[in-house]
């Protein structure tokens, strides 16, 4: 199905409308989602790893947020090119700018989870005046990457799409001090390792790990909704990683990942309707 047309159309409209009607609309119609088995199936199979104590009504009422969110996420998208970057730093909550800021002394990487509105997050960074770059998986059809490129660089942000020259491009990003934000909840790269991921294995991606034991400074940032639909974004404080004296580099890289994903099961466990995966991350269980 081709979304390009409805893209154009939202950043036309979207705009226009007030931001309540816009939340009441993604509430409503994240119920409706729900009608769809694939996604119905895989929000019940995400949710019973994150939110193991939700059953029943709750459970499917959560499911009903984490649809919403994800469409709240792509409105917030659509109309990133409207919003001045006043107004987009008026929208979240921030915490934490400080070790981000700092991360530009040297350049490093910002690791993330795919929670709340991760493309408007880190659009306000920019707004902020902090060098982003978010490493992003390539999108079909061209078109449509290209679009998703010019409404994530409305207000400054930098895209690397991976592929055979984006490792290259990341080191340059580096080198140059910038901040390269990667995503280390889902393999987009297809490098990646099993790990537990809330106690199941899942596969997540080794590459954030590697670049970190390279000598990278790492902060781990979390983008989020409160219950009343505001957004936040939080960045721990800069770590370091390096290999132990007893490790090979690929159980030092297990390891560095292992630490990376406890900081972001901690922070998707705290807000689960923020995680907006609508893929089934443990999708090797056949009992959901």
């Amino acid at each position: 199905m081709n979304t390009l047309p409805f893209f154009r159309l939202a950043m036309r409209w979207l705009p226009r409308l007030p931001n309540w009607l816009v939340d009441a609309a993604c509430d409503l119609l994240g119920v409706g989602l729900l009608a769809i088995p694939r996604l119905r199936h895989n929000t019940r199979s995400n949710l019973k790893r994150i939110a193991p104590k939700t059953q029943g009504l709750a459970r499917w009422y959560l499911q009903s947020r984490v649809l919403a969110n994800s469409l709240r996420h792509y409105a917030d998208l659509v109309r990133l090119p409207a919003w001045s970057s006043e107004q987009l730093r008026q929208r979240f909550e921030h915490s934490g700018l400080e070790h981000l800021r700092q991360l530009t002394e040297t350049g490093g990487l910002v690791i993330v989870a795919h929670t709340g509105s991760f493309s408007t997050g880190l659009s306000v960074l920019a707004a902020h005046g902090l060098p982003v770059v978010l490493v992003v998986e390539a999108i079909e059809p061209p078109e449509h990457l290209e679009l998703v490129k010019e409404l994530r660089a409305a207000h400054g942000g930098e895209l690397i799409v991976l592929g055979p020259n984006a490792g290259r491009e990341v080191l340059k990003a580096l080198r140059a001090k910038k901040l390269v934000v990667l995503a280390g909840d889902r393999d987009l790269a297809a490098q990646s390792i099993k790990l537990p991921f809330f106690g199941e294995p899942a596969d997540v991606p080794i590459g954030p790990a590697r670049l970190a034991l390279r000598g990278w400074p790492v902060v781990v940032g979390t983008c989020g909704w409160f219950d009343d639909h505001r957004s936040f974004f939080r960045a721990e404080p800069i770590q370091h990683f390096q290999v132990l004296a007893h490790e090979t580099p690929d159980q030092a890289a297990a390891r560095v990942a292992s630490d990376m994903l406890g900081y972001l099961e901690y922070r998707i466990a705290t807000h689960p309707a923020s995680w907006v995966v609508l893929q089934s991350v443990w999708a090797n269980r056949t009992d959901d």
